[in-house]
């Protein structure tokens, strides 16, 4: 003969019940990565009630981490984002920007058109070097054109070094010219080569031409 208790057991299994066992909750962390980079772990990623996550953010060597999102708030540029304690969904957004470098050019005489890549990007200055940033790192085409003066031609390459970003150019000799740079002591020396190699400068800053 079934007893009274053990009757309602029986009915508290058959439906369903659980006695004295609760499921852990889950949620949802969205991890989502744009070009230039990827995060780890990402797509949606569950994590149980009150327990932690990392995730990992890595760039592509021509790019740096440019923000990332939680929640639609930005953090910076972080490599590593800890969610602790998880009480709700969330998400993660990273976005990455391409190295870029600078350059610093002067001529003799001044005021001569600089194009980078065919694009006009300013006149040379009469007392000091035109820079020109955010230039992204590789090879680019640099040009200096002055009515009555032959046009000047060079291919530059900007690097920039991780993790200081030390910005980098290497400037292929073209005939006879000289070439200004900022050694380790912050000193400048001025270097003049003819030959038709190319030449490179781990501190290379700026590059001086003699229009002719």
């Amino acid at each position: 003969k079934t007893t009274p208790l053990a009757l309602l057991v029986l009915i508290l299994v058959l439906a369903g019940v659980g006695i004295g066992i609760a499921a852990a909750d889950t949620y949802t962390i969205t991890a989502t990565a744009g070009p230039g980079g990827s995060i780890v772990p990402s797509g949606d990623v569950q994590v149980f009630q009150n327990a932690s996550e990392d995730f990992y953010i890595f760039s592509e060597p021509e790019y740096k981490i440019q923000d990332v999102l939680v929640d639609g708030i930005s953090k910076g540029p972080q490599t590593i984002v800890s969610f602790s304690d998880v009480q709700s969904n969330h998400v993660i957004t990273a976005s990455f920007t391409l190295l870029t470098g600078s350059i610093s050019i002067r001529s003799q005489p001044s005021q001569a058109s600089l194009y980078i890549d065919g694009t006009y990007s300013g006149r040379t200055l009469p007392q000091a070097p035109l820079i020109i940033e955010n230039i992204p790192i590789g090879l680019h085409t640099v040009e200096l054109h002055k009515e009555g003066f032959e046009t000047w031609i060079q291919q530059v390459e900007v690097r920039t070094d991780s993790p200081h970003h030390t910005n980098r150019t290497t400037y292929p000799s073209l005939n006879t010219h000289s070439l200004t740079y900022p050694n380790a002591d912050a000193n400048t020396h001025s270097l003049t080569y003819p030959d038709s190699d190319a030449n490179t400068y781990p501190d290379t800053h700026a590059i001086t031409h003699s229009l002719t």
